[in-house]
């Protein structure tokens, strides 16, 4: 892989993510979802303001959300990258040991703190979105439904790594700011779902899907 996904063609990054390699894996490809949803509605964003609608105070939420999340693709990469050199490293000694398990641990640490970030910035865009729902025109209206898709699953996908990674660790005190971090948001990802799904529904009713 180069050093930036970014500089590769998607025709790479698509065959790396079907490859039986580590990475990209799930957590790379839900940030990258978020990140095309914040992509889109950038672009409807740009329409609205066409059409007269004054959408310039949201533009830089969009903008910020949008380069976090690129950020984000190659920081659960190299995140996951990171843990498993750590896993790697020998053990035969006692030294050796509590260091791999200091690496392991601050590793995984980074490893869900990349898609917890991840969310924070999708979770920014849903009142955006909630927004275009009446300032996107019927000849955007499927970009529009695709932007909202892309962010729902993104935001799932970057919830279940959190949940993953942070599996098995609630008697490890070194997780616990990171634990209460996911527990502040679930409630706020749950109800960002069902505003997701009502503006699905509606982009559903105004393209006459049955």
């Amino acid at each position: 892989m180069s050093n930036s996904i970014w500089q590769e063609t998607l025709s790479d990054f698509v065959e790396n993510v079907a490859s039986s390699k580590p990475v990209p894996g799930g957590g790379a490809v839900a940030a990258l979802s978020a990140c095309l949803a914040a992509a889109l509605l950038k672009m409807l964003m740009e329409i609205a303001a066409k059409d007269g609608s004054n959408v310039d105070p949201k533009v830089a939420i969009v903008e910020t959300a949008l380069k976090q999340l690129q950020n984000s693709v190659e920081d659960d990469i190299a995140a996951f990258n990171s843990f498993l050199a750590a896993r790697r490293m020998p053990k035969l000694t006692e030294s050796e040991k509590l260091r791999r398990q200091e690496l392991l641990t601050l590793s995984l640490q980074h490893c869900t703190e990349v898609p917890l970030n991840a969310v924070r910035a999708a979770l920014s865009l849903v009142p955006i979105a909630q927004d275009l729902v009446s300032l996107t025109p019927d000849k955007a209206i499927s970009d529009f439904g695709a932007a909202l898709s892309q962010l729902d699953s993104g935001l799932v996908g970057l919830f279940f790594t959190v949940n993953l990674n942070l599996r098995g660790t609630a008697s490890d005190p070194s997780f616990a700011a990171v634990r209460a971090e996911r527990d502040h948001l679930a409630s706020e990802f749950a109800s960002a779902r069902q505003d997701l799904a009502i503006a699905i529904d509606q982009v559903a009713q105004r393209i006459g899907q049955p």
